[in-house]
């Protein structure tokens, strides 16, 4: 078996860190959660959200469905097993 770290950052909503960092879906409404959901799978983002990083701007997303707003970037790790058989 061998394993490999992917490590992915994305820039996203500041007020998503909550949901994404804590899985705490407190401050968040049905609709936004679903759209929270809906964009990490539309960027293929899986794995668990391990930092955020506090470098917040002012943004136009790059993501469609996305509004205008504070922005930060997530890091998220990724481990993919690969299994090797052998003959």
């Amino acid at each position: 078996m061998n394993k490999r770290v992917i490590e992915t950052s994305v820039r996203l909503p500041i007020y998503w860190a909550s949901y994404l960092a804590n899985n705490d879906d407190s401050s968040l409404d049905l609709y936004e959660k679903i759209t929270v959901e809906g964009t990490l799978k539309s960027l293929g983002i899986k794995g668990e959200c391990i930092d955020v990083k506090d470098d917040i701007h002012f943004e136009k997303p790059f993501i469609p469905g996305l509004l205008p707003g504070d922005f930060c970037t997530y890091i998220y790790f990724n481990i993919v097993f690969k299994y090797y058989e052998i003959n």
